[in-house]
This record gives structure tokens, C-alpha cells and sequence, in this order.
């Protein structure tokens, strides 16, 4: 049975790292990608409603033709994560599990790590440490419900 398979962490965390060291020739979605793709810029965070609307739609796709999927996104906040995975139910015509990847990394870190980054000029979104800091008090409060939104729960090390 395919599988979805969602990232949880916070920017700067080393998901996209994980991705391409550990899971290779998996079916990748992101975001930040449709971003780039439908509005040119990959800090664009208009048309939010847009752009998680063509990732659910992909993401179903993939899984209606037999294939796993990742979901290349931080995933903190429990809420939209159940809402993400209920549109997938509703928009796949075929059964599939749920398994979540999480990072808990330290937010210093985290920071520190986009900050490199966008001074090396990485492809990547430029992450201000204060909304890092409130997507890591919205990551703690949602790792609760992790057990209870996904049929598998594995944690990274990065």
C-alpha cells in the first residue's frame, strides 16, 4: 500500500537534506517549489490557499498511480496537518497510510542553519527567527497529536 509520508520541523531543520540523502527516487511535493513554479518566487506566501491546493492535488495523484509520496514541508501545526491529510483522503480514489518524519531540532540551530544559508545564497526561504521561534511553540504543542494523525511516527536524527 503507498504510503504519505510528512515531514514535521521547523525551517532550518534539515528536512530537504533528509530527503535527498535518505529517500532517493522517492516522489517529492513542496510547497516552497509551487511557489517558485506558480509565483515566481519562493518567498511568495500569497495564494497560500493556491498553492496547498495544487500540492494536495499532487500529492493524490502520485498516490492514486501506486507511488509513495513525501510532503517536503515544516508540518508544525497539528491542525492543518489533519486538515492536509483529510483533503487527500476525499481528493485520492485509493487507500494509503500515514507516516510522520519528525525533527526535533533546537530552534537556535535551526536559525543559525537558514541564516548560512541565505548568506550563501541557497535556494531556500528566508525564514525571519522570530516566526522560527512560533512555528517551534506550534511544533511542541502538535507533537501530541502526531501518534493519533499518522498510522506511523519515526524520528530523524539530522
Amino acid at each position: 500500500m503507498q504510503k504519505l509520508i510528512m515531514l514535521v520541523a521547523i525551517p532550518g531543520a534539515g528536512k530537504s537534506t533528509y530527503i535527498q540523502t535518505n529517500m532517493p527516487g522517492v516522489a517529492v511535493v513542496s510547497p516552497d517549489e509551487i511557489r517558485k513554479e506558480v509565483l515566481g518566487d519562493i518567498n511568495d506566501q500569497s495564494n497560500g490557499s493556491r498553492i496547498w491546493g495544487i500540492a494536495a492535488k499532487r500529492v493524490a495523484n502520485i498516490l492514486s498511480k501506486g507511488f509513495d509520496v513525501v510532503l517536503d514541508a515544516t508540518n508544525v501545526n497539528s491542525r492543518n496537518r489533519q486538515n492536509f491529510i483529510d483533503s487527500i483522503r476525499e481528493l485520492c480514489d485509493c487507500d494509503f497510510t500515514t507516516k510522520a518524519i519528525v525533527f526535533d531540532v533546537d530552534p537556535e540551530i535551526a536559525k543559525a542553519r537558514v541564516n548560512k544559508d541565505i548568506k550563501m545564497k541557497r535556494d531556500r526561504a528566508m525564514v525571519p527567527d522570530h516566526v522560527i521561534d512560533r512555528m517551534y511553540q506550534q511544533f511542541l504543542s502538535g507533537k501530541s497529536n502526531l501518534k493519533t494523525q499518522f498510522d506511523e511516527v519515526v524520528y530523524a536524527r539530522t
